[in-house]
């Protein structure tokens, strides 16, 4: 996975079975996907630790943000006497938006990603512009390509979304500059909870076939689960709450 934007914050962190005993750390995930949890203390109460393994670690970071790290080890210990134990943590996932309690609750029902190159592989595109240099005069406009959808033999339906954007405050004082962009991303849907772990290998398989098609290794630079149950309230209406997920990969 090639993360854009490394994600750097702070927080407090705790184990699912104790939830009053919270410990400051800095939460980190590298441009590579690896995830990283530094705290300012060790879990248990004690500095004695039978494993390295670790169950799931839950959180809240600085912005607000529900965090849920799955399969942690203990990377490193400094147990200093006197002073505060700084303990390195190891996850292999991470999903913000939302706390699970265990692993059986990592079920999704729905997948959006996108993978690098896809726009170029796709061509497809609903920017169009006519520029008169002898008029001095542009235009640009835009028009959403329609959803393409693929019934798959597992069940699954695949989606080709085009996300855009354009500049907010469109007629309102002078402006200057204008910009619409478009991203194509790739969604995986199913009506029965699948486990993460299953959802992921098939956008794995998606992943290697685009390398395949575009003749270069290509990474997932993101990716977002959700269920119909998880919801968020907006303007009293709920809609299902899009988790943000890391996990380190290679193309």
């Amino acid at each position: 996975m090639r993360v854009l934007e490394p994600l750097d914050v702070q927080g407090f962190f705790w184990l699912q079975a104790k939830p009053d005993e919270e410990i400051p750390g800095r939460l980190t995930v590298s441009g590579s996907g690896d995830i990283s949890l530094r705290l300012l203390g060790i879990f248990d109460g004690g500095l004695s630790v039978k494993s390295d393994e670790l169950p799931i670690i839950l959180g809240v970071t600085e912005r607000g943000k529900h965090v849920t790290l799955a399969n942690c080890f203990y990377k490193n210990k400094s147990l200093r006497f006197p002073g505060i134990p700084v303990v390195d943590i190891y996850a292999s996932l991470l999903l913000i938006g939302s706390h699970f309690a265990n692993e059986d609750d990592l079920i999704f029902s729905k997948a959006r990603f996108h993978i690098e190159g896809l726009d170029q592989w796709l061509g497809l595109t609903g920017i169009s512009a006519k520029c008169d240099f002898e008029k001095q005069e542009a235009e640009i406009t835009y028009k959403r390509p329609k959803q393409i959808d693929h019934q798959l033999d597992n069940g699954f339906t695949l989606s080709i979304q085009f996300n855009w954007s354009a500049p907010l405050g469109i007629g309102i004082g002078n402006i200057s500059k204008a910009t619409i962009t478009q991203k194509a991303v790739l969604c995986l849907e199913t009506p029965n909870f699948r486990k993460f772990s299953e959802l992921v290998d098939y956008v794995r398989q998606i992943n290697n076939l685009l390398c395949l098609a575009l003749d270069e290794p290509v990474a997932l630079t993101s990716v977002h689960v959700s269920r119909p149950d998880i919801v968020e309230d907006t303007g009293g209406k709920k809609r299902p709450i899009e988790i943000e997920v890391y996990y380190p990969s290679l193309p």
